[in-house]
């Protein structure tokens, strides 16, 4: 859903569980947003949370929030679900935009954007951590063991990442 000033703690999502976008490609080029604790988030945080669900099919996905906007913070979470998307994919956040800050966080699931992709070049990015980051992000102790694998830009933190991007001690072991 779509959530505005929430709090999310202690949460486990269990393997389970799957979240999916059953639409068309097409319909997904509309934004749609798939994510394991919330599809857009705004001013939101979320602490101590794990992820064993997979998420897919969305044009933002990712194994905690798709899409996160205004100051955000996301801390000690882990994802290990498998996530798939269509353009902006990440382990943590799919796409970034706002003052996001990723701290202690770890992605073990595989993150990628199979051979349909939809959207500009630059926006077709898959990160261990988050897919692609637009302005005033930190991510501090995050770590990715996930493979990560893209259509035009992977990487294992950050697939892009855009204006005032600051990284602290992070580690990347995926492939």
């Amino acid at each position: 859903g779509n959530s505005v000033g929430m709090t999310v703690r202690n949460l486990i999502l269990g393997a389970g569980c799957s979240f999916a976008w059953t639409g068309s490609t097409t319909e997904a080029a509309r934004h749609p947003m798939v994510g394991a604790i919330c599809a857009r988030g705004k001013n939101v945080t979320i602490e101590n949370c794990w992820n064993l669900a997979a998420v897919s099919g969305g044009r933002m996905s990712a194994g905690m929030l798709s899409r996160a906007v205004g100051t955000v913070r996301i801390a000690n979470c882990t994802n290990s679900g498998a996530i798939t998307g269509l353009q902006c994919v990440g382990g943590m956040v799919g796409f970034g935009a706002g003052n996001v800050t990723l701290a202690g966080c770890r992605n073990t699931g595989d993150v990628s954007i199979p051979g349909e992709s939809i959207g500009e070049a630059k926006g077709r990015a898959a990160g261990g951590i988050v897919g692609r980051q637009l302005e005033n992000a930190t991510f501090e102790g995050c770590v990715n063991s996930g493979a990560v694998t893209g259509i035009y830009f992977a990487g294992g933190i950050a697939g892009t990442a855009e204006k005032a991007f600051v990284l602290k001690n992070n580690t990347n072991y995926g492939a």
